[in-house]
């Protein structure tokens, strides 16, 4: 059976885990949110935020969701703060890849939000549970210094402004415009 797979990306605090959430329960997808993968390569690799970081997380990003293509599942949602980087772009093209080989489909999803609104999610205890980004104040030299505003370039992206929609509205809307 051919699996979708659905990637939301966007800046940091625009919500991408709580949408992947909710889409997942609407759509009975599994959920892949990358910090999983990112606190485990730093728990192993705390001094190195270099090559061989980035390199152990983007294989066991794609190991994990070639592991759910092979094991014949439906569609998974994955999350990422895509910035662009050659890195991320191989990745995401090797998995578009994949998926698409046997008739699945690879779902882009570009959120993004006004800094007044990422600045008043940013701060929410819920991130702490992740060891996410807490500060507004660090949050604004993030959106300064790094592009995490970057737009995939393997497809279609629905682009959805979620600063006034709730996570339930931007999963019906995906589901909806992918046919999930």
């Amino acid at each position: 059976m051919p699996m979708n797979l659905v990637l939301i990306y966007g800046p940091p605090a625009v919500g991408k885990l709580t949408t992947a959430e909710k889409l997942g329960a609407l759509t009975h997808y599994s959920v892949f949110h990358s910090h999983l993968a990112i606190d485990l390569v730093t728990s192993i690799t705390p001094d190195d935020s270099g090559k061989k970081y980035s390199t152990l997380l983007f294989k066991i990003i794609y190991d994990t969701i070639e592991f759910a293509w092979k094991d014949g599942q439906k569609g998974m949602v994955m999350t990422i703060a895509y910035t662009g980087s050659e890195k991320q772009r191989d990745l995401l093209k090797r998995l578009r890849d994949m998926v698409e080989s046997d008739g699945g489909k690879m779902c882009f999803v570009k959120l993004f939000a006004s800094m007044d609104e990422l600045k008043k999610r940013v701060v929410n205890p819920s991130r702490d549970y992740y060891g996410k980004l807490m500060s507004a104040a660090e949050l604004e030299n993030w959106m300064k210094e790094i592009n995490y505003l970057s737009k995939v370039d393997l497809g279609e992206s629905l682009e959805i402004d979620n600063t006034k929609m709730s996570p339930e509205e931007v999963s019906e809307k995906i589901r909806d415009h992918f046919k999930l």
